[in-house]
């Protein structure tokens, strides 16, 4: 047992190590610290569980054991589960804590890579090198180029669609046989559209939230944030917490709020929170028509 122990310890001390090396200097105590009484708790867990030479007499307790196994079974995955959500958690405090400027070039550098990766691959397909479906490889890069234009990131789409325009200048920079994008291809409207995007944010931004007060809540529509709110006087119950869950909308402590993106499926969601039955649409139309014009 004690040999056993032993191994048991240097694995862990191999994982935790392992942990340590993608963590920053900074979080190396606070993690050993709860790291340890995670795996002190799995070792008194594990400790409770008997083997089967000694559960084998029938009058053994079974059932006593099989609690004790599943509690430690339970253990064992908030450990990992635990370890995932502890870097998860660094590694989007460090990517926070990083100069805005930093972000956009890192953010344009994986866009370009992906953008080349697409486009080489067409390249091999025009030159009879792979047997492959050559518009799955386009609408990839359109599609991603149309989601940050809508989203309006208006530099990216700049820079993608110059980039683009290089890779399938004459002679090609990679080998096309044919431009990846015709110059009637919607892709190069993205441009307006990421503009159009970028003037309606700004518009949002400095529009005031708008209101309905209804049944002792508030539902505003927080143009800056984008962002539909069900705010209530206290803890609602939960009955009514389970209908907003079920209709998509999340708590958020930040803002004290449920909420969700602000779209028109999103109003129609907040209709059905307080009237979801089939028979209360008439109800439900009326609340949805006052959230639209508020």
């Amino acid at each position: 047992p004690e040999e056993r122990a032993a191994q048991y310890i240097r694995e862990f001390e191999k994982t935790l190590l392992a942990d340590l090396s993608l963590l920053p200097a900074e979080n190396h105590e606070d993690y050993i610290t709860k790291y340890t009484e995670k795996v002190r708790d799995l070792f008194s867990r594990h400790s409770r569980i008997l083997s089967a030479a000694i559960t084998g007499p029938a009058k053994f307790p079974a059932s006593r054991n099989a609690k004790a196994s599943e509690s430690y079974g339970r253990a064992v995955t908030d450990f990992e589960e635990w370890r995932a959500k502890y870097a998860k958690r660094v590694e989007k405090a460090i990517e926070d804590a990083k100069p805005q400027g930093q972000k956009d070039e890192e953010e344009w550098k994986r866009l370009r890579a992906d953008i080349r990766s697409n486009a080489e691959t067409c390249a091999d397909i025009d030159n009879g090198e792979r047997g492959l479906y050559r518009e799955a490889f386009t609408t990839s890069i359109s599609g991603k180029i149309e989601r940050l234009a809508k989203n309006g990131r208006e530099e990216l789409v700049n820079k993608a669609l110059n980039y683009i325009t290089k890779l399938q200048s004459e002679p090609s920079e990679i080998g096309l046989k044919k431009p990846l994008f015709t110059s009637r291809h919607s892709i190069w409207k993205l441009r307006e559209v990421a503009h159009e995007s970028v003037m309606k944010s700004e518009a949002a931004a400095s529009s005031e939230p708008a209101e309905v007060f209804f049944e002792g809540c508030i539902i505003r529509k927080d143009f800056a944030q984008d962002r539909l709110m069900i705010l209530f006087d206290g803890k609602p119950s939960a009955d009514m917490i389970s209908r907003l869950k079920g209709q998509a909308f999340r708590w958020s402590p930040r803002n004290s709020a449920w909420q969700r993106q602000l779209t028109s499926n999103a109003i129609y969601a907040a209709a059905r929170v307080f009237y979801p039955e089939p028979s209360q649409s008439e109800e439900r139309d009326v609340l949805r028509r006052s959230i639209q014009k508020a």
